[in-house]
C-alpha cells in the first residue's frame, strides 16, 4: 500500500472519529433536553398518566423506585461564582459550569442513600428527590448532604449556595405541590433574611413554634407618644423591638410570615398618619413614609427604610447640629485598636457609651463612612503596606486584625478590586 493511500486512510479515520464524537455530543444533548422536558412536566402541570409516567421513566433510564418525592430549590449567592482561573467565561458557558459543579457535587452526595435529579424551571435551579430511605431518615440524609455541599462550595469556591427543601410527598402527582413549597421557602428567605445553608418547609411550618405576644394597640400608642415628644431614638428603638418581638425569637410559619410583616407596617403607618400635627404637609409628602415601607421587599428592607425615615425626621429637627465630640473619640478608638482581632462596632460603641446603631448612623452622617467600612479600610491600608514590604499574606493576616484569610480576601476584593495574593505578587495592582 502506497504512502499516499495510507495517509488518505488515516485522514478518513480521523474524520470518521470526529463525526462519531460530534454525533455522541448531539445525542447526549438531546437526551439531556428530553430529560429536562420530562422533569419540567413532572414539577409543572404534571398531567402525565400512570402509563406515560412509567414509560418515560423507563425510556430515560430514571429509576424512581419509591413513591416518595421532595423538591429542593437551589440559590447561588456570589458576585463572582466559581471563578477558579484568570479567564472569565462568557455568561452561558459560566452558567453551564456552575450547574455542572452543583449537579456533580449534590447528586453524588445525595445518591449515597437517595436519588437526585437536577433541572432548571423558569430559569431557576432545582432538584427532584426520590426518597428511598424509610421514614424521616431520608429527609435527614438529604439535609446532611446539602449541608456538606454548602460547606464545600463556601470553602473551595468562596461561593454561598443555599438549599430550600420541601416536605416529603407521596405519589408522583404530588411533585408540583413539593415545588410550590420549595418556592414558598424562597419567598420566606427574602422576607425574613434567613441565610441558613439549608431550610426545610416542614420545619418552618410547625404550629407549635413559640412567639412572644405583641400588643399592637400599646405599640401604636407608645410610638405616637415618642414622636410627639421628639424622642425619635426611643421611637426607633421601639420599632426595632417590635420587629424582634414578632420575628426575632422564633421563625413563624411560612404562610403567615408576610401577614405579620404587613400587620406591623399598618401599625406604623397609622402612627405616621398623625405626624401632620408635628410637621408640615410638604415635609410629609417629601418623606414618602407610606410608599417606602409598603414597597420594601423584606424585613431587613423594612428596617432600613424605617431607619432612613427616622433619620430624615431627626435631620429636619436638628439641621444645625454640630458633630458631637464622641465621634472623634470613636475614630481614635478604632485607630488605636485596628490590629485587635476582637475589634467590632459593638466594642467601639461601648467605648464611647453610644448605641451601636446610633454610632453607625452618626459616623455616616458626620464622616460619610460606617464604622465597619472604616475598620476594613484602615486594615487594608496597613495590609498593603506590609505586603508591599514583602510580608506574606499569612503573616499579614494576624498583624492587621483579620481572623481569617477569607474575610481579608473579601475586603480586598470589595475595596481594592484585587486579592491580597495578587497585591503581594505585584503591589502595582
Amino acid at each position: 500500500m502506497s504512502e499516499n493511500l495510507q495517509q488518505e486512510l488515516e485522514a478518513l479515520r480521523r474524520e470518521n472519529q470526529a463525526l462519531k464524537d460530534a454525533l455522541s455530543r448531539q445525542t447526549r444533548a438531546l437526551e439531556e433536553l428530553t430529560r429536562e422536558e420530562f422533569l419540567s412536566d413532572l414539577v409543572g402541570n404534571n398531567r402525565l398518566s400512570r402509563e406515560e409516567f412509567s414509560e418515560r421513566c423507563q425510556r430515560l433510564g430514571m429509576d424512581f423506585s419509591t413513591e416518595r418525592f421532595a423538591v429542593m430549590a437551589i440559590e447561588v449567592v456570589s458576585d463572582e461564582p466559581f471563578q477558579t482561573g484568570s479567564d472569565t467565561p462568557n455568561n452561558q458557558e459560566h452558567l453551564r459550569y456552575v450547574r455542572f459543579l452543583i449537579r456533580n457535587v449534590l447528586e453524588d452526595l445525595i445518591r449515597v442513600k437517595n436519588d437526585c435529579q437536577l433541572f432548571v424551571i423558569r430559569g431557576d435551579l432545582a432538584a427532584l428527590l426520590n426518597l428511598k430511605e424509610p421514614g424521616a431518615a431520608a429527609m435527614e440524609s438529604v439535609v446532611q448532604a446539602a449541608m456538606q455541599a454548602a460547606e464545600l462550595f463556601e470553602k473551595h469556591y468562596d461561593t454561598t449556595v443555599r438549599f430550600s427543601l420541601s416536605g416529603a410527598h407521596d405519589g408522583y402527582t404530588s411533585i408540583p405541590q413539593a415545588l410550590t413549597e420549595a418556592r414558598a421557602l424562597l419567598e420566606y428567605r427574602a422576607m425574613a433574611g434567613d441565610e441558613s445553608p439549608v431550610i426545610r418547609y416542614d420545619h418552618q411550618t410547625e404550629s407549635h413554634l413559640p412567639k412572644e405576644r405583641v400588643e399592637h394597640f400599646s405599640f401604636e400608642r407608645a410610638l405616637g407618644s415618642y414622636i410627639q415628644s421628639g424622642d425619635y431614638e426611643a421611637a426607633r428603638a421601639l420599632v426595632h423591638r417590635m420587629l424582634d418581638a414578632e420575628f426575632g425569637h422564633a421563625r413563624p410559619t411560612v404562610q403567615v410570615y408576610m401577614i405579620r410583616a404587613y400587620g406591623i407596617i399598618n401599625d406604623i403607618l397609622h402612627v405616621f398618619d398623625s405626624l401632620e400635627e408635628e410637621f408640615s404637609p410638604e415635609f410629609l409628602v417629601e418623606l414618602q413614609a407610606g410608599p417606602r415601607i409598603v414597597h420594601a421587599g423584606s424585613l431587613q428592607d423594612i428596617s432600613k427604610e424605617l431607619d432612613a425615615i427616622f433619620d430624615a425626621i431627626i435631620a429636619r429637627q436638628q439641621q444645625e447640629e454640630q458633630e458631637p465630640a464622641w465621634v472623634q473619640r470613636a475614630v481614635d478608638y478604632m485607630d488605636s485598636n485596628i490590629t485587635d482581632q476582637n475589634l467590632n462596632v459593638a466594642g467601639v460603641a461601648d467605648a464611647v457609651n453610644i448605641n451601636p446603631v446610633y454610632l453607625s448612623r452618626m459616623l455616616k452622617k458626620y464622616r460619610n463612612i460606617r464604622p465597619l467600612e472604616y475598620i476594613h479600610q484602615k486594615r487594608i491600608a496597613l495590609a498593603k503596606e506590609l505586603l508591599g514590604q514583602g510580608v506574606t499574606v499569612k503573616d499579614t493576616l494576624s498583624q492587621v486584625g483579620y481572623t481569617s484569610a477569607l474575610t481579608m480576601n473579601r475586603a480586598f476584593r470589595k475595596y481594592e478590586n484585587t486579592t491580597p495574593g495578587a497585591f503581594y505578587r505585584d503591589p502595582r495592582t
